[in-house]
């Protein structure tokens, strides 16, 4: 029977709270201030961006945290058709949704700027998107975390049962965290374009720490050191102005912190309902958040003149949340929304789902 705990329900709530903010600050980095940076913003947002950026990493560790809890002999088949009724299914479909946005918008141009139209060209086009879209790369951005997550729960295993050393493992894993920093420090332009998917590579460690959090009963210390360790390091690489040495020492050194700082404050916050909300509901405002909602919200702010400082960020990822949810409640009562999130007919939510 799968186990379920709330300071991973309150911990993913955390982590989803962090995806809206991410996205809305990035919105009023680019849009609103015109920056490209959050080293030449000031302190505050730097020290921000940095908080809220570890959302990826601290759902691949609740990740690795609840397989190694609920770890059960499953074959590749079982896995694959699990992980393909509870994720892959709606990332699919949200994800070819703004394709085909995309793609009937580009072929509407065409026809404003151009006698014949190229179907073959299309054609060609809609399928080598699709293909990126199975590789992180789609106009619903976020959407990128899905291939990772998929790539190691699937491959996870198979890792595992060649590599049953736990230490030994776990260096593989950091070898190949160290080989992206080492990649991502070159300051290559075609690996900033085209990150994926060797970025990938980078995550597998933090699963793997989440698997040893369970396993080696780390789970029932008390975490002080860590909690009062963290703002320390934050703050030191926050004020580092050096774009490649702060993202170094932001992967190498403050992302692990930060993911096993929030894992212990979680379990102090195990009981918060607002938090335990936004866990339940974690994949569907990752799914609907950006650009449904967060987006729209932030440009008719700024439309109406009401975007004046940052303060406005947390109202607008707070908003595209709302909206998030209320989105999702409706969806799910249509036949639609029961067959993007597999539930069947006896079933009214999936809030068990939510929580991939």
């Amino acid at each position: 029977m799968k186990r379920h705990l709330n300071e991973l329900q309150v911990y993913s709530g955390i982590a989803i709270l962090f995806v809206t903010l991410i996205h809305s600050n990035a919105y009023y980095l680019q849009s609103i201030i015109h920056m490209q940076s959050y080293a030449y913003v000031g302190i505050f947002i730097n020290l921000f961006d940095k908080i809220v950026h570890i959302a990826v990493p601290m759902f691949i560790f609740v990740a690795g945290y609840k397989y190694e809890m609920n770890k059960k002999e499953e074959n590749f088949k079982e896995l694959f058709k699990k992980k393909y009724k509870r994720v892959i299914q709606p990332f699919l479909i949200i994800g070819i949704f703004f394709l085909l946005l995309g793609w009937g918008s580009n072929i509407i141009k065409g026809m404003f700027h151009q006698t014949n139209i190229d179907i073959i060209y299309y054609g060609k086009n809609f399928i080598i998107s699709f293909g990126k879209l199975l590789i992180g790369y789609s106009y619903a951005f976020q959407l990128w975390y899905v291939p990772m997550y998929i790539l190691i729960v699937l491959s996870y295993p198979t890792i595992r049962k060649y590599l049953k050393n736990t230490n030994v493992r776990f260096i593989f894993f950091v070898f190949l965290m160290m080989t992206w920093i080492g990649i991502e420090s070159l300051n290559s332009s075609f690996i900033k374009k085209y990150p994926y998917p060797i970025k990938f590579i980078y995550y597998f460690y933090l699963y793997e720490l989440g698997s040893l959090f369970y396993s080696k009963k780390l789970n029932l210390k008390k975490g002080l050191v860590p909690i009062l360790v963290y703002p320390i390091i934050l703050v030191c690489i926050s004020m580092i102005k050096n774009v490649t040495l702060s993202q170094l020492l932001t992967d190498a050194l403050l992302t692990p912190a930060s993911v096993i700082t929030f894992y212990y404050v979680s379990i102090r916050l195990k009981n918060n309902n607002l938090l335990l909300l936004l866990g339940k509901y974690s994949y569907p405002i990752f799914l609907f958040h950006e650009p449904i909602f967060l987006a729209k919200t932030g440009f008719a702010i700024k439309k109406l003149g009401l975007y004046k400082s940052w303060f406005i960020v947390p109202f607008v990822a707070s908003l595209s949340i709302v909206f998030s949810i209320y989105f999702y409640k409706i969806l799910v009562k249509t036949k639609f929304g029961k067959f993007m999130f597999n539930i069947s007919a006896n079933k009214k939510t999936i809030e068990q789902k939510c929580n991939y």
